[in-house]
């Protein structure tokens, strides 16, 4: 997805003259007998946007490239190299500054990480940011299969019941499910980067189009918490393996990181916000997820779900 001002001014200026139509009352979203089908609307709505303006562009990173190669700097990179061959040197000098500027930022949020009073951890990451030093190639065994059995079968409680429901539940006084346009603004607008979830919707596109998707937003997750639905978009999620020890042998030696969509988190800090009990628990995202997405506490296998590149 290659973005540009002079991109973002078309998106923007399209949005302006986008008549969304008549929008259904707060409270009448309580009474809709499909949920998924408005669900569904909006995504196809939202995508459909994000594939007019922003279609997607393949971009391969493989262990070869330095620890802070992003795809969005290696395409800057490509760009810049097509800029000097065609001799707009001042257009690549104002891209190479900006793509500075990405692999500082990257290097400094990599570094953040890494326990400062360790000296041999600190030395391999700056080796690895120079690129003196490269991480050790996948082993060849590890797929993505036995990475999706594996974390099904550690994820799976066999013995498990679901407890029965509650047929009553004390409501809190001055509790409200409605979430207005501007709570969806200032959510969208302090959205802070983040990865993309399998819903393809990433974090910029929903800030810069905060002003036209607040409204539909509001009312996606206010559908979620008057229905007591989750829509089918939030039920997967990206698992990205992690080494856990220097030269990973098996699937256990790499830890699952559960990449889910960026609406599913603002819809957690809404319940988190407006629930005292949650607030004040000290394991409040475990609880959070286990009211919000209970399949986010187990594990499904997919053949989609995990991808190794051991290039």
């Amino acid at each position: 997805m290659h973005r540009t001002p002079s991109r973002n001014a078309s998106f923007l200026q399209h949005l302006a003259a986008i008549d969304l139509g008549t929008r259904p009352e707060p409270k009448e979203l309580a009474c809709t007998p499909d949920p998924q089908a408005f669900y569904d609307s909006f995504y196809s709505f939202a995508v459909s946007l994000l594939d007019e303006f922003y279609p997607e562009r393949t971009i391969t990173v493989t262990s070869r490239d330095p620890g802070y190669t992003t795809a969005e700097i290696k395409a800057k990179l490509r760009r810049k190299n097509r800029l000097m061959r065609v001799g707009r040197v001042e257009e690549a000098a104002a891209l190479a500054r900006q793509i500075g500027r990405d692999i500082t930022r990257r290097s400094r949020r990599q570094l953040e990480k890494i326990d400062k009073s360790n000296t041999k951890e600190l030395w391999k990451a700056v080796k690895q940011l120079t690129g003196r030093e490269h991480e050790p190639a996948v082993d060849p065994s590890i797929t993505a299969d036995n990475l999706n059995r594996h974390y099904a079968s550690v994820s799976t409680d066999a013995s498990y019941e679901q407890p029965p429901m509650k047929h009553t539940a004390a409501e809190h006084s001055g509790w409200t499910h409605i979430v207005t346009d501007y709570d969806a603004f200032k959510m969208l607008d302090t959205l802070r980067h983040t990865a993309t979830g399998l819903d393809c919707l990433p974090s910029w596109f929903l800030r810069l189009a905060e002003p036209a998707l607040s409204g539909p937003i509001a009312d996606l997750i206010n559908m979620t918490l008057m229905t007591s639905t989750v829509p089918s978009q939030w039920k997967q999620a990206r698992i990205r393996p992690v080494r856990k020890t220097p030269t990973p042998r098996q699937a256990a030696d790499y830890g699952p990181i559960s990449i889910t969509p960026v609406l599913t988190l603002l819809t957690e800090r809404t319940v988190v916000q407006r629930t005292p009990f949650i607030r004040h628990c000290s394991h409040r995202r475990q609880v959070c997820g286990a009211i919000i997405l209970p399949s986010s506490l187990s594990f499904t296998q997919l053949s989609t779900c995990c991808h190794l590149n051991p290039t």
